[in-house]
């Protein structure tokens, strides 16, 4: 079974017709060298391909079609989901390689080279839940116990990209809950949940679109006018809040297309995850509910924010952000202790044509010559409690470290979640504030040349 499973090589380039498949023999190991990474395999891997081909008494570089080699018979397919879920997993796609080469050049690099622009090589593995393959589909089908670790690890991005509480769980938590995800699929026009029954299922949708409507009573006619509050695709979910805190269904949501849906159920949810969760979001209301920045949140948005929020538990001294580093997609409120915001400024001394001297700060167009500027890291000023930072204001070239007091904890409430919700758009003035209080490094550096002619 290792030798199935594990990745073998293959020579793509080598072949190039129709008669290298009847070749009867494993091509050179120089055959498997690829003009796209400009590298051949190593001997241990030609190595292993050589036991590969001895073991399993391979004669030629093609392959068996296995269903007609065993001659199994397949099923019909008998039930309309099961045609969706065939047709709707039949892709095609894009591999490019824009770039052979890449050499990273900052301060987390061995060979950091300060005179030369700053460079960051980020990896980004990106996903369209659209294009979950028929496979993949088929793990969620099976019976939980028999679906193994590696299929749960295949089909863990699923649930990382659309259920926001997923990532905060621990990874024992994040399999079982896995293995206990149900995968169903409605036609067009059909309703999925109604406002006002008990929850008994959250949803990912992995295909499609689905209307939220809210039965809203009409002050004039008195009567109740079905009213459309947003549509949601792929990649999103819904149903959470319901089934996190067994309230009844506040909307209502029906297919507007064919949609295909990752569920967990109520049951499930409250076996594996809430006892684990409900003292950390127990917590997190506490917080919320105590700032004065969360006072006009209704309870169905202090409940979503409680799941997706944590608290950050910090030393003295420690650092919190800055740099690209640390949870910079969250805004940090801070509930006990202090941070101290520290502004990086680069220095050089200068000496005019009557001789006086005096400091220069370097400019971000302006090139970078290690010899000539000096780094300064200046305490600006400090968060205190019911303060907040990196709300969306200007962090470039600032540090956030805790004070010589031994704890301090911070709410962490992800951006995007202040960005959605209509009532936290008060934040918007509150980072103009933040980016009008807090001193800009001109300012800083002004003040302090001015005491450096002292």
């Amino acid at each position: 079974m290792p030798l199935v499973i594990r990745k073998g090589m293959y020579p793509y380039e080598y072949t190039d017709s129709w008669g290298r498949l009847e070749e009867t023999r494993l091509p050179r190991k120089r055959d498997f060298y690829s003009t796209l990474t400009e590298t051949g395999i190593k001997e241990k891997e030609f190595d292993h391909a050589k036991f590969v081909w001895d073991h399993f008494g391979c004669t030629t570089l093609g392959f068996d079609a296995m269903l007609k080699f065993t001659g199994q018979k397949l099923q019909l397919l008998h039930d309309f989901d099961m045609l969706l879920m065939f047709e709707n997993g039949i892709r095609g796609g894009l591999v490019q390689a824009s770039k052979r080469y890449v050499k990273a050049n900052n301060v987390k690099t061995p060979v950091y080279d300060e005179t030369k622009e700053k460079l960051w090589i980020i990896y980004q593995d990106s996903y369209e839940l659209s294009q979950i393959s028929v496979f993949q589909k088929l793990i969620l089908f099976k019976p939980p116990d028999e679906r193994t670790t590696l299929e749960l690890q295949s089909i863990e991005w699923m649930f990382e990209i659309g259920f926001k509480f997923f990532h905060l769980c621990p990874t024992d938590i994040k399999m079982a809950l896995i293995r206990r995800a149900t995968y169903t699929c409605y036609g067009p026009g059909r309703w999925i949940l109604k406002q006002g029954h008990l929850s008994t299922n959250m949803y990912l949708i992995v295909k499609g679109h689905v209307v939220i409507t809210e039965d809203v009573r009409n002050s004039v006619t008195k009567l109740m006018d079905n009213t459309e509050r947003c549509i949601l695709k792929e990649k999103q979910s819904f149903g959470e809040s319901a089934v996190m805190f067994n309230t009844f269904r506040t909307n209502s949501v029906q297919s507007l297309s064919t949609v295909e849906l990752i569920s967990i159920s109520k049951n499930d949810f409250t076996d594996i995850i809430k006892d684990n969760l409900q003292l950390r979001w127990n917590a997190n209301a506490i917080a919320i509910k105590n700032s004065s920045y969360f006072k006009h949140l209704s309870l169905m948005e202090l409940n979503k924010c409680s799941t997706i929020s944590f608290i950050k538990t910090l030393k003295d001294h420690e650092y919190v952000l800055g740099r690209g580093t640390g949870d910079v997609d969250y805004a940090h409120f801070v509930l006990e202790g202090e941070i101290s915001l520290i502004l990086h400024l680069e220095i050089k001394k200068i000496v005019n044509r009557y001789g006086n001297e005096g400091f220069k700060l370097r400019k971000t167009s302006e090139k970078l010559y290690k010899k000539k500027y000096t780094n300064i890291y200046v305490d600006t000023c400090a968060f205190l409690p019911d303060s907040c930072f990196n709300i969306g204001e200007n962090v470039t070239d600032k540090e956030f470290m805790t004070s010589n007091i031994d704890e301090t904890k911070c709410l962490c409430v992800p951006h995007w979640f202040m960005t959605e919700t209509e009532k936290l758009k008060c934040w918007e003035f509150v980072k103009l504030d933040l980016n009008h209080i807090i001193p800009s490094k001109d300012q800083v550096f002004s003040k302090l040349y001015r005491s450096y002619r002292k």
